[in-house]
């Protein structure tokens, strides 16, 4: 009876040391899942991330430098200089002045008193013939009252570019006479010659 006794005490006592192992199985295990669990999560965020990373990357468009072209200029050509014609040679009283960029060269000829011809010259100081421009001469005698005799001047032609020429009376008596040249060009202010001429003979 004794001996039942004691068996069965064993069998109890393995058996509740065998339930106390099963339960502290149970409980590491379900203490070590949890990191299996974390250690998923994490790589799961880390491997997203990566995507999203990646994907980023290769979204984002990529810069091309660019360079402009030089624009192209084009040079304006030069325009060839036209000389002025000369003046006609023979027998005249000649003049000439330059005034700023303008050279004006005058001849009355015969320069008598009487009926002359007055021609005047036209040019830049590079020789350039002035081609468009409004001249007049006005003659004022120096010790007489006379009053002030006028003429306006035409160009001679194409063929001799920078000459204007007149025919008049305007020296109807001996003695000094003022000559005044007026030359208006387009767009600029008038200019004016002044030269003093000597007429003591009709021959």
């Amino acid at each position: 009876m004794y001996q039942r006794f004691r068996f069965l005490a064993l069998f109890l006592s393995s058996l509740f040391y065998l339930i106390l192992l099963l339960a502290a199985c149970g409980d590491m295990s379900a203490t070590a899942s949890p990191p299996t669990t974390t250690v998923a999560a994490t790589t799961s965020v880390a491997v997203t991330t990566a995507a999203l990373t990646t994907s980023a990357t290769v979204a984002t468009p990529t810069s091309v430098a660019t360079t402009s072209a030089p624009i192209a200029t084009t040079a304006r050509p030069t325009l060839p200089i036209i000389k002025a014609a000369e003046l006609p040679e023979g027998r005249a009283q000649r003049f000439d002045k330059t005034i700023d960029d303008l050279k004006i060269e005058v001849a009355v000829a015969p320069g008598i008193i009487g009926k002359n011809k007055y021609i005047v010259r036209l040019s830049q100081t590079n020789g350039q013939a002035i081609t468009e421009a409004r001249i007049r001469v006005e003659a004022t005698h120096l010790e007489m009252d006379m009053g002030i005799a006028k003429l306006e001047l035409q160009p001679v032609g194409p063929d001799k570019p920078g000459l204007y020429q007149g025919e008049d009376y305007l020296m109807s008596m001996y003695g000094k006479f003022k000559m005044e040249i007026f030359v208006q060009r387009l767009d600029q202010s008038e200019a004016v010659a002044t030269f003093e001429i000597n007429v003591i003979t009709s021959k």
